[in-house]
């Protein structure tokens, strides 16, 4: 398992540990975005013990906590004892632990606590409130059901609401590591995170040895293919009834992006179908924006798949199942093919989103639009800066004179505009910058 792109994060989870006081974190994220490496690095050389909750009974995950204990304390009175509760358990585990170092405690899949005992929070606040927060201690908490832990963790409904120390949602690694993964050229990485959206783990399941488009028909066209089906895990992890969600995501896949055509296309109430939504965007599947510059209140709001993989899943996957089903897989590949030029348009834009802004210090992003065309992203930083991005040629003169014309329609005071694409046609001015696209592929220089 290869471990990118995740200094900060490391970063965060040392000052903690140095910090004196007693420590509550909780980190989340997707599934598969890389919660349990982080926090096995973060573990190692310090005094810890490593939980990973299932959906055993509550007195099965008591036993396998207190195992997890015993193989740090090797304490004979410890292992032979008995606890009924984790109350009882913890109060041990500090009194044997007593006067050593600080002692780091994972309990990784939190949620799986609360499945199985629903309580678990409120047994959680008072083991903190009567002991941990007064012992040299560091608590863990990790999860990948973001509602779950947003909802019995973070929110002021959890009874462990004002306890934590510290939070921090992973995200996928940024495009620029995706070489860190696979020998491929710019274009071919680009492509992969059309598929795969930097998820670490997605990107170790690719065979380096293999062609991009191999790869691709092995995991995500071939019944039992890892990728065939992840979405639907996704989706069950987090919704009782993920019918809606999907036509409502096939929908958003097939180009639709205003509410009132995800109704046409999906036949769903307006209502229920704005409240999907808004699900979905608190689960950073999907989100909304507005035409930058524009109010909170404005109703030109346009919404969009923003987790690549699942724009893949449900462009080509999700309407096509009956083909791989079938075994057609190589014959599904060729459409695909033919038509991923078209789904990478919209991916070289989520590439420039996550790159971007930090090449340029930038506060405040976004998109513009209007009836006249649209300004891919509108970076507001030391400089205004005006960017296109291209998954084609760029023809500099025609698209530096669009990129003018829309920033003087929407007031938009440009210091510079910058064009990525892959390929260019003519010379720039002074005040335009052609970025190639693999250029935003590599590592930043440290």
């Amino acid at each position: 398992m290869r471990f990118v792109d995740r200094e900060e994060e490391l970063e965060f989870l040392e000052r903690a540990y140095r910090s004196p006081a007693p420590q509550l974190l909780i980190i989340y994220g997707r599934r598969r975005i890389g919660k349990t490496e982080l926090i096995l690095r973060f573990l190692r050389n310090k005094p810890h013990i490593y939980y990973l909750a299932d959906l055993e009974s509550g007195t099965s995950q008591l036993r396998r906590f207190k195992r997890s204990a015993e193989l740090l304390l090797r304490d004979e009175t410890f292992r032979r004892a008995e606890f009924g509760d984790w109350e009882d358990l913890f109060v041990a585990l500090l009194d044997r632990w007593e006067g050593k170092e600080r002692l780091v405690i994972a309990m990784d899949e939190f949620p799986n606590l609360v499945r199985v005992n629903p309580a678990f929070p409120s047994i959680l606040q008072r083991v903190w409130d009567l002991y941990l927060s007064k012992a040299d201690v560091m608590l863990i908490l990790t999860g990948s059901s973001v509602s779950v832990m947003e909802d019995e963790a973070l929110s002021s409904r959890s009874p462990l609401y004002g306890r934590r120390t510290g939070q921090w949602k992973l995200r996928p690694i940024s495009p620029e590591y995706l070489g860190e993964f696979l020998p491929y050229k710019g274009e071919d990485l680009a492509r992969t995170y059309g598929v795969t959206g930097g998820v670490p783990y997605y990107l170790n399941l690719f065979d380096p040895r293999l062609p991009f488009w191999d790869n691709v028909e092995r995991l995500a066209l071939s019944k039992g293919g890892f990728l065939y089906e992840e979405a639907e895990f996704l989706l069950r992890e987090e919704l009782r009834d993920p019918s809606n969600y999907k036509s409502i995501l096939e929908a958003l896949a097939r180009g639709a992006t205003r509410l009132g055509e995800v109704c046409s296309l999906t036949g769903l109430d307006r209502g229920l179908v704005s409240k999907y939504l808004s699900v979905l965007e608190r689960l950073d599947i999907v989100t909304g924006e507005r035409p930058y510059g524009s109010g909170p209140r404005s109703r030109r709001k346009r919404y969009r798949i923003r987790d690549p993989y699942m724009r893949f899943y449900f462009r080509y996957i999700q309407p096509n199942k009956w083909m791989i089903e079938s075994g057609l897989g190589s014959e599904l590949r060729m459409e695909i093919e033919a038509d991923y030029d078209n789904f990478m348009g919209p991916t070289v834009e989520e590439i420039c989103r996550e790159v971007l802004p930090r090449h340029f210090g930038a506060r405040r992003v976004g998109k513009w639009w209007s009836g006249e065309g649209d300004l891919d992203l509108v970076m507001e930083g030391a400089n205004t800066v005006v960017v296109e991005c291209k998954w084609g040629t760029a023809r500099v003169e025609n698209e530096e004179r669009r990129m003018r014309r829309l920033a003087s329609l929407a007031g938009i005071g440009a210091d510079l505009y910058v064009i990525v694409a892959r390929r260019f046609e003519g010379r720039p001015n002074r005040d335009v910058m052609l970025l190639p696209l693999g250029e935003l592929l590599r590592p930043p220089k440290l």
